[in-house]
């Protein structure tokens, strides 16, 4: 496996200081999902961890717990085979309204947001929502992203990855 570049080791490295810095902000909170900051945030973190977690990948070090994927669509579902696969889905949901991503049947959810243990969509015998007390579930289309156990666990897994490159020097 070929090692990364500079300016791409510097990239991912500047990519996992940015999420540190916008988590630090506390807008993953129940207080932080009123913010009018908190969708363009949210969409900025699943760029920076698309990246982070396609890097990852690349290095043969994918990112593949399945704990609490939930997508109620058996098309999309087939498609999303752990939490990587989950994150660049809604990340392409976030980014690309045009995608598909977002639709469920003849319904789009774009962004629909619910804080601890709630139900916030069923349609017909299918329902999306939170299923814990200590976390925010995030649903575009027919998938669930969980803040907490899904985005905030993947980031941990791939800090540790790409260190300061000028630190070598």
């Amino acid at each position: 496996m070929k090692p990364l570049e500079f300016h791409q080791s510097n990239d991912l490295f500047s990519a996992q200081e940015a999420f540190k810095k916008l988590v630090s902000t506390g807008i993953l909170s129940s207080e932080g999902v009123r913010s009018p900051w908190f969708d363009p945030v949210i969409t900025k973190l699943l760029i920076l961890l698309s990246d982070l977690l396609k890097a990852a990948d690349r290095i043969g070090k994918r990112c593949t717990f399945t704990n609490d994927i939930l997508v109620i669509d058996d098309e999309i579902s087939s498609k999303i085979t752990d939490v990587t696969d989950l994150i660049i889905r809604c990340r392409a949901a976030a980014c690309h309204i045009r995608s598909g991503n977002q639709l469920f049947e003849t319904n789009k959810l774009l962004m629909c947001v619910g804080v601890g243990k709630c139900d916030l969509i069923s349609i017909g015998e299918k329902t999306l929502g939170c299923e814990y007390d200590d976390d925010i579930a995030v649903i575009w289309g027919p998938m669930r992203l969980y803040l907490r156990r899904h985005m905030m666990r993947a980031f941990e897994y791939v800090e540790s990855m790409f260190p300061d490159p000028r630190s070598c020097f």
